[in-house]
């Protein structure tokens, strides 16, 4: 999409904003080459966009591309942080809230989390509306239940297991299935999803199902 942006539009176009999800692998950089800064322990940096799993920069800056990702019909957009990838350390709070202030299109947080409590923050602190976590579950640190009622716990609106309802064959949201440009309402903020694939409004698979490396 970064090569060829149109795409957004032709898919918007064709199945609906709600098929659209933009993926992000962000990184920090503390130089004036980009355009939305924000403080980060005293210094200041902004976000850029990076291909081929974040070995190279595009000089792209985060915010612009999710602002125009957006514009173009995306109905997610997933951000990866590339420097909180597999560290535990929790998610970039800086660069999700970033994000989630520049758009109004839902936010999918990764990368970073390493308990229970990170998923809190990023619920709280950054603005996300769902957050994907996958080494906790993949190494049995944490069940998806036991995140899901941390969250419940300290107010975070969830969907337990014990919440989910079956949807019947027919009976899906217009909103949700409504092409761009359709006078009903988009899909709008649900926070608090915890998403360990990249499928959020799905049943949470099991970690082996989930496939994603953390």
């Amino acid at each position: 999409a970064l090569e060829n942006p149109e795409v957004i539009d032709e898919g918007a176009r064709a199945f609906g904003s709600q098929c659209i999800v933009i993926s992000v692998d962000a990184r920090r950089r503390f130089d004036e080459a980009g355009e939305h800064y924000v403080d980060v322990d005293g210094e200041s940096c902004w976000f850029e966009c990076t291909v081929k799993g974040g070995r190279e920069g595009t000089g792209v800056d985060v915010v612009e591309w999710a602002t125009e990702a957006e514009d173009r019909g995306a109905g997610e957009l997933f951000v990866n942080s590339i420097d909180a990838d597999g560290t535990k350390d929790g998610y970039d709070i800086p660069l999700t809230r970033a994000v989630c202030d520049a758009v109004s299109t839902p936010v999918i947080a990764s990368s970073g989390c390493g308990g229970p409590e990170h998923a809190y923050e990023v619920f709280t602190e950054a603005g996300a509306d769902a957050a994907l976590a996958a080494s906790i579950f993949h190494f049995d640190e944490h069940s998806i239940d036991d995140v899901k009622r941390h969250l419940a716990e300290r107010g975070v609106p969830v969907r337990r297991f014990a919440d989910a309802r079956p949807v019947r064959a027919g009976r899906r949201s217009r909103a949700r299935d409504a092409p761009r440009g359709s006078p009903e309402p988009s899909v709008g903020r649900q926070p608090g999803r915890l998403a360990p694939t990249y499928a959020p409004s799905a049943p949470p698979p099991t970690p082996a199902e989930s496939g994603h490396p953390g």
